[in-house]
């Protein structure tokens, strides 16, 4: 994965923009008019432009990310790159720091490089 250039490399937790409902499903009673209302709930965070999303039996509803909140994410983004990509080329050993052994593997892998030890 070459280094984020543009708002389309961020990953897609980058692009999700704010959480601003988070409903936990199992926590929900059984009920159909509470589910049919909550469906009606769910219609209108779509209609109001929020991206719904549902996994692991939680429903989290997020407002569009700004242009701010997206450049400070590929900023981030650039940053733990060029430093993943930093210690990667000055690695002649397996670092004794297990964070920056995981950081220089992961980056190896994502690169498709060889471990440099």
């Amino acid at each position: 994965m070459p280094r984020p250039e543009t708002y389309r490399d961020l990953s897609d937790y980058d692009r999700q923009g704010t959480a601003v409902v988070e409903i936990m499903m199992t926590n929900i009673p059984a009920d159909g008019s509470l589910l049919a209302s909550l469906g009606t709930f769910v219609t209108a965070l779509n209609m109001a432009g929020l991206t719904v999303n549902q996994t692991y039996g939680r429903i989290s509803a997020y407002l569009p990310p700004t242009t701010d909140e997206l450049d400070a994410a590929l900023l981030n983004a650039q940053e733990s790159w060029d430093s993943a990509k930093e210690l990667y080329d000055s690695c002649e050993s397996k670092p004794e720091d297990n964070y920056q052994a995981r950081k220089i593997t992961n980056y190896a892998k994502k690169e498709g490089l060889p471990l440099p030890w």
